[in-house]
This record gives structure tokens, sequence and C-alpha cells, in this order.
């Protein structure tokens, strides 16, 4: 049962989660496991998504600018250019996605893109 100030948002066990997944995401990231790093942080971030957005965020880590890293190393160009997108949807002001998509338009068309 949770106590009377989360029933209706149970915020804690999300960010919880959130942060169990990230990190097992980075270790598997570290052992050079980015398949699986890729799917724990597609998770971490299905399970953030319900989390309404304010200032300062619950929590701060980029998660869709780490997953567009992922993608990157993966050599999913297109895949990496819709996930930096769609955080510069959310995030237009976040320069490291901005990054992300030109290295990825590069490495996807080759230079002619970017």
């Amino acid at each position: 049962e949770l106590p009377p100030e989360h029933r209706f948002w149970p915020a804690h066990q999300v960010l919880a989660s959130t942060m169990v997944l990230t990190l097992k995401a980075r270790l598997s990231q570290l052992r050079s496991e980015i398949p699986q790093a890729i799917l724990l942080m597609e998770e971490s971030i299905r399970q953030h998504l319900p989390i309404p957005y304010m200032e300062p965020e619950h929590w701060y880590l980029p998660l869709k600018q780490c997953l567009g890293k992922l993608l990157l190393d993966d050599k999913q160009y297109t895949k990496a250019i819709r996930v930096y997108l769609e955080d510069l949807v959310d995030h237009p002001l976040n320069a490291w996605s901005y990054l992300g998509l030109a290295q990825a338009y590069r490495r996807r068309d080759g230079n002619r893109s970017a």
C-alpha cells in the first residue's frame, strides 16, 4: 500500500524502475553488449513516459539522447535519427541531441546531408 501522498501518482516507483533499467543499460554498454543495452534503454524510456513534464524534471538524464548514442554505436543510423528528432521535440535546446542527429545523418548519408 502506497502512502497517501503517493496514491495518485506513484512517481517514486516509476523513477526507481527507470534508474535501474538505465543503470543496467549503461553496464551492458560498458561490456560492449550494445543490442542488450538498446533493449534496456528502450524499456527505460517506456517506463519513464507516464511521468508528466515539469521544471526541474524528475529525472533529468536524457534517456532518448542516450538511446540515440547506443543506436549510433550499433550503426542503426535511421533509427538514431528518429530518436534524436523525438528528443528534440521534447528538449529543443539539447545541443547534444543536435550533435547526435548530425552524426547520424553524416554516417547514414556520408558527408552530403549533415
